[in-house]
Parts: C-alpha cells; structure tokens; sequence
C-alpha cells in the first residue's frame, strides 16, 4: 500500500501492510503510547494522518531523517 502523507486512513488500510500489526496490537501500542494516536472524527470513526504512519514507520526502519520530517499543511 502506498501511503499518502496527506491521507486520512482507517485502521484496516494499514493494519498488517504496511504496519506489521493487526487491529488489537495497533490499539494496545496507542494507549501504551507506543503508536502514533488516532483522530476521532465521529462516534463511529476513528482515522489516522498517513504522514503520522510513515513517520512511525520511518522511526522503526531506523531513518531519523524521515521520522522528524514535519507534517504537510493541507
């Protein structure tokens, strides 16, 4: 899956691909701080920045450079 930075993305776009987690393990590492938190739009729906996600991918592939890259304006 090719994230966008500017993207609005549910939990299951990126659960196990290209976040190597599912479901449950993404919302246990959010409320241990562990994983970038959502944004709640509504009751029902629960989103996350794509620039959030590649940063956290970044950080974990080792790339520093690309993890402190600060988020596009809309």
């Amino acid at each position: 899956m090719d994230i966008q930075p500017t993207a609005l993305l549910r939990i299951k776009q990126f659960s196990r691909n290209p976040v190597p987690y599912g479901v449950s393990t993404i919302w246990k590492m959010v409320r241990e701080g562990r994983f970038p938190p959502p944004i709640r739009l509504s009751s029902r729906t629960t989103v996350w920045r794509g620039a959030d996600i590649l940063a956290w991918l970044a950080e974990k592939a080792g790339n520093p450079a690309l993890a402190a890259a600060p988020a596009p304006k809309p």
